[in-house]
């Protein structure tokens, strides 16, 4: 069951895998592993992109900061791209 959206308090962080973003009355909603977060609009543009991705998406006093967690599935996937491009750019020489 998906709880209903909550606001993150100050240095608040909720961890988990983005599955989607939506709006609810003009305002963005995430849903971070089993729970929902009212962000600010602005952050879509950040967000969308990393659907799928393990997150963290932390309030401050100032505003708001998201970051990928790395794990070691991720991190083996990201080393086989970067092996992959290099592989690719030696064959282009």
């Amino acid at each position: 069951m998906i709880s209903p959206a909550y606001r993150l308090r100050t240095f608040e962080e909720v961890v988990g895998i983005l599955y989607e973003t939506t709006y609810d009355e003009g305002a963005l909603v995430a849903r971070v592993g089993k729970i929902s977060v009212y962000l600010p609009t602005e952050m879509e543009p950040v967000l969308h992109p990393l659907i799928g991705e393990k997150i963290g998406i932390l309030r401050t006093d100032t505003g708001y900061l998201s970051r990928i967690i790395v794990t070691p599935r991720r991190k083996e996937q990201v080393n086989e791209t970067s092996t992959q491009l290099d592989g690719c750019k030696e064959i282009g020489q």
